[in-house]
């Protein structure tokens, strides 16, 4: 039984989407869909591959944008059609890219692309996530707590929500904060830079920003002894990130008999963005927790 803690990283379009599960999907094998099991939907779910392909390749942006567009028609067109749901969750997850920021920038339809995603993948959120970074980023903060927040009551046992809301709600107060008026310049009164500690590293905390994840999708093996027991809970490991976000020590902080070994085993895997103060990166500390559930 594989576990661990987990933050999605989404699909670009040179990849394949994630399914229900959050395993890779493999690109659809059009010549064999084509050929020996063809079926509605898998003519036009090709001609969307190969107009995705050519698109993205395309110097010329009247030329990117039209074969992008017409891309997005034919995915559209195969997400209806098909019957299989892995290949529909690839078209809904083709077209959320084709209409995001950096192509044909239409989020609206990548909204909606997104939204279709969410009755095919019930155990996992991150269509959800994905809406609610949008809606932020479009400007509707409201919307996009409500959809977080609904997402924690679909899935409350999934710590990748969690993680989103604490992101969302450390942007929405530094936004806040970023938005009061300054008080008038008082040398005397200003905080005492910000020092590491005794072995380097800078802690995480309220003047220096949380690494942000940049793959906690790391499993690992539940270990025998415990699972037969049914011993299960969070075990917090407090991480030392260098510059680079690697971990290159991590040690038990909260500790769960049975689980200590496998928990520091899956936090040293995991790879974050680095931390920078004022413009430099720099080494952190930080407590996380790696979450082990049995099946009942």
């Amino acid at each position: 039984m594989l576990i661990g803690l987990a933050l999605a990283a989404f699909a670009i379009l040179t990849q394949a989407p994630l399914p229900a599960e959050g395993k890779p999907l493999p690109a659809p094998d059009c010549r064999r869909l084509l050929t020996t099991a063809p079926a509605p939907g898998h003519s036009s779910l090709c001609q969307a591959v190969d107009a995705m392909r050519v698109g993205t390749a395309a110097d010329d942006l009247d030329q990117k944008r039209k074969h992008l567009t017409n891309a997005a028609e034919l995915f559209s067109r195969a997400a209806s059609q098909l019957r299989d749901p892995d290949l529909k969750i690839f078209a809904f997850d083709a077209l959320s890219q084709i209409y995001d920021a950096t192509h044909l920038n239409e989020p609206a339809r990548m909204e909606q692309a997104l939204r279709d995603l969410v009755p095919l993948m019930p155990r996992d959120s991150s269509a959800l996530r994905r809406i609610a970074r949008l809606q932020e980023d479009e400007g509707n903060v409201d919307s996009a707590e409500q959809t977080l927040l609904s997402a924690r009551q679909q899935l409350p046992d999934d710590p990748a929500v969690y993680v989103e809301l604490s992101a969302f709600y450390g942007r929405r107060a530094a936004a806040i904060e970023q938005a009061r008026p300054k008080p008038e310049h008082d040398p005397a009164k200003e905080p005492a830079p910000v020092q590491p500690d005794a072995e380097g590293y800078y802690r995480a905390g309220e003047s220096v920003a949380p690494p942000e994840p940049l793959d906690k999708s790391v499993a690992g093996q539940y270990p025998l002894g415990a699972l037969n027991a049914g011993v299960e809970g969070d075990v917090f490991v407090e991480l030392k990130i260098d510059e680079r976000g690697v971990v290159t020590d991590a040690r038990v902080v909260k500790s769960i008999r049975g689980l200590d070994e496998e928990a520091l085993t899956i936090a040293r895997r995991w790879r974050f963005l680095p931390t920078l103060l004022d413009g430099r990166p720099v080494p952190t500390k930080q407590i996380l927790g790696v979450r082990f559930r049995t099946d009942r």
